[in-house]
């Protein structure tokens, strides 16, 4: 932060786009593994808070996007999701503390993206299996959610803080749709 600052004058901005996962994501998981799961996705996110935002307060305010993911809400094994779910209770005590430091804090969600990650986890056939499943027919791109932080971190956003914002295609939104009873006749 201190790097930072010097560099730049000021830190009004961060983005925190960290994630580990391993295939096999159940109880069957070396606890060491586990360990270094919640340090990356977890702890690393609270460090990157604990320095970055009193150079925020001392800047003025600004926003915070933290990386989440729609396992978060939706399952996510044993390690992933509840180190994504934490990520979001941890972005809405910081928006509630902060806020009247003109701090905002967000978190996106994304859903099924073709990313490095997903492509190195998913394996080769990942695109044919996943992409029925999204109303829009297709994984999204990094982009589309680089999107969606830009616009977190914008002036068009000044008024949302301590929310998570899915990028996720409908995913999330169909799959509680088919267990629903018929409302009408």
């Amino acid at each position: 932060m201190a790097e930072t600052v010097a560099r730049f004058g000021a830190l009004q901005l961060m983005v925190n786009n960290v994630g580990i996962v391993y295939p096999v994501d159940d109880f069957s998981l070396e606890t060491a593994d586990y360990d270094r799961i919640m340090s990356v996705n977890l702890r690393g996110q609270f460090l990157m808070l604990k320095y970055a935002i009193p150079e925020i307060v001392k800047a003025g305010g600004g926003a915070i996007v933290l990386n989440s993911s729609m396992g978060a809400i939706r399952g996510g094994g044993a390690t992933y999701g509840p180190s994504k779910a934490a990520i979001n209770s941890m972005v809405r005590g910081v928006a509630v503390r902060y806020a009247r430091d003109k701090v905002r804090c967000n978190a996106v969600m994304p859903g099924l993206i073709n990313s490095t990650l997903a492509r190195r986890t998913g394996g080769e056939g990942r695109d044919a299996a996943v992409s029925p499943l999204v109303p829009m027919g297709r994984q999204g791109t990094p982009w589309e959610v680089a999107h969606a932080v830009l616009f977190l971190l914008s002036e068009q956003a000044s008024y949302i803080t301590g929310t998570e914002l899915l990028v996720d295609g409908g995913f999330c939104a169909s799959v509680n749709l088919a267990p629903l009873p018929r409302l009408s006749r």
